[in-house]
């Protein structure tokens, strides 16, 4: 089975929206720019079956192979390398859960204490080069911490992340079987309702189906697949489908706001869709309503409190996309002059 999305959240820090993506599969699929790897203390080694086996499989990286000035230990337990650029990430992190000869000693409060150390680093970052980053669900292999455990203590130290530059991070879990668990305990955490069977939605994911089917450009097809991903899973929650919303809004207004020439593009979606609002009505103006509805489900789902996107309401949101989806492989996909 290949690797899917199968949870979506966000997060204010005050500054901006981070988006947590949650994938089932393999964490090499997806590009991000930092990619965060657990290991014993100085244990690296490309044993087959680990994530350190799998690196080296995929991009033949064995760390010990590089330079000893390549190796830079941030923390106690935090230590960057400095690769070439890949298909998979730009820069790579080890988190050191614990020696080997102690591993029986490793506990819950070890976990919370990592990822508080992993915290530390990730406020840190203000390279604007680095927005993005993926890493596994610390402790679930070998140290044998349930998935909900790790998933609770990683959501509290992204929750508590302050000054880091980061826009998305990539939570992957290493079990397709876990997904339905995983769902329950997001829920629980962040007080989501699980989504009920519609005919409504199973129409318009109907839809989503029919138009992966065609020809679309990357930013299209990812947003399609995605959808259809998320709806797969047992319980999920219709907010989700509010923030893919806005995350999806808030990528074609850009290259929209490039189309419209219309300059120095804003740092939020609700200025870029005010400077915009004129232009785009005189073009097409069901497409500029549709943004707004985006942005508008995207902020209930993801900040009021006590709102519970329904059926209907996640009907709305794909019905919508699918509407920019025609406009823009219409209007942008294909344009010569987009950059």
């Amino acid at each position: 089975m290949t690797t899917s999305l199968f949870n979506l959240q966000s997060v204010n820090l005050g500054d901006h929206e981070l988006l947590i993506e949650f994938y089932a599969g393999d964490i090499f699929d997806v590009y991000s720019d930092m990619l965060v790897l657990s290991a014993y203390k100085n244990g690296f080694v490309p044993m087959p079956g680990t994530t350190w086996g799998r690196l080296h499989e995929t991009l033949g990286l064995n760390v010990y192979h590089l330079p000893d000035a390549a190796m830079n230990r941030i923390s106690e337990n935090v230590v960057e390398f400095a690769v070439q650029c890949n298909p998979c990430f730009s820069r790579l992190v080890a988190l050191e859960m614990i020696s080997l000869t102690n591993k029986r000693n490793f506990t819950h409060g070890t976990l919370k204490s990592r990822y508080h150390e992993l915290g530390d680093f990730l406020s840190k970052i203000t390279d604007k080069h680095t927005e993005s980053l993926s890493l596994p669900l610390l402790g679930t292999g070998n140290q044998q911490i349930s998935h909900a455990d790790s998933i609770s203590e990683l959501l509290d130290m992204v929750t508590h992340l302050k000054g880091t530059r980061l826009k998305i991070i990539r939570i992957f879990a290493n079990s397709f079987q876990t997904i339905g668990s995983l769902n329950l305990k997001i829920n629980q955490i962040y007080q989501r309702e699980e989504a009920g069977s519609s005919r409504l939605m199973e129409s318009a994911t109907g839809e989503l189906t029919a138009l992966a089917k065609q020809p679309l450009s990357d930013l299209s097809a990812q947003t399609v697949a995605n959808l259809v991903s998320l709806s797969k899973y047992k319980h999920h929650s219709f907010n989700t489908y509010g923030i893919a919303g806005r995350h999806y809004a808030e990528l074609v207004t850009s290259e929209l706001f490039d189309w419209l020439d219309l300059g120095i593009e804003p740092d939020t979606l609700h200025l870029k869709l005010a400077a915009m609002q004129h232009p785009l009505v005189e073009i097409q103006p069901t497409v500029y309503s549709y943004l707004r509805l985006l942005q508008n489900y995207g902020n209930q789902a993801s900040h009021a409190k006590n709102r519970h996107l329904n059926h209907q309401d996640a009907t709305a949101i794909v019905i919508a996309i699918v509407h920019i989806i025609d406009f823009y492989e219409a209007n942008l996909a294909n344009n010569p002059d987009r950059a």
